[in-house]
This record gives structure tokens, sequence and C-alpha cells, in this order.
């Protein structure tokens, strides 16, 4: 049971290391889609809600899986005991 909660220790923390390493880009992407809004809202066009839409879907999925690569690659690959 204590390696399993260490495990999820590790992966926490890494997450976090992740996210603080990845503010400026997260940020930039954010900006980015919210103009995208703004923009819908001011043109009154369907097809850029629907593009703003899966716009911001395909990124969190996009950095997410970046995310989980990144701890993956930490904590089975470059920790790997010969």
């Amino acid at each position: 049971m204590k390696n399993t909660s260490n495990i999820t220790e590790i992966k926490k923390t890494l997450k976090r290391k992740w996210l603080k390493d990845n503010t400026l880009a997260l940020c930039i992407i954010t900006l980015i889609i919210l103009v995208i809004y703004v923009v819908t809202k001011i043109l009154n066009s369907i097809f850029l809600v629907a593009f703003n839409t899966i716009l911001a879907f395909s990124v969190y999925l996009y950095m997410r899986n970046k995310m989980m690569s990144f701890i993956e690659k930490e904590m089975y690959i470059k920790n790997k005991e010969p």
C-alpha cells in the first residue's frame, strides 16, 4: 500500500512540474481560444463556434497527452533499473 501511495505522490509532483514548465504555453493557448471566442461573438458565426469548440477540445487532449507522456518518460524510462 505504501508503494502505491508513493507512486501517486511522484505522479502528482511530476504533474505540478510539467504544469510549471508549460505555464506560458498554456496561457498563450488559452488566450488564442479566448480571442477566437470574442471574434465569434462579434461576427455571430456558427462556424467559428464549432471551430473554437473543436479546437479547444483538441488542444486539451493534446496537452493532456503531452503531460502524460512526460510523466511516463520520467517515471518509467529514466528511472528504469538495470
